[in-house]
């Protein structure tokens, strides 16, 4: 039995779930740089242009419409990151 009120169990839950959700944004966010640095194809100018603007959103647009033109894998992991809005 948990003894912290219920408002205590609920924030430790969200900080757990934050971290989660971190650790998983950064670790798609490795793996799409190893693809943009390491790889050749045509989906590489549309990963390099998510990159930039997750660097700058506003500077450097990405139209989310752009992740049905990518393997599932790859905007899986685009999805996970966090893009900043312009």
């Amino acid at each position: 039995m948990d003894s912290r009120d219920p408002i205590e169990a609920a924030s430790a839950g969200f900080e757990v779930r934050t971290l989660e959700a971190t650790t998983k944004g950064a670790q798609a966010f490795a793996r799409l740089l190893v693809l943009a640095e390491q790889h050749d194809s045509g989906q590489i100018t549309r990963i390099a242009r998510f990159v930039a603007a997750t660097y700058n959103g506003q500077d450097f647009p990405f139209d989310l419409f752009e992740l049905r033109a990518l393997d599932v894998d790859i905007s899986d992991d685009m999805l996970l990151c966090r893009v900043e809005a312009p």
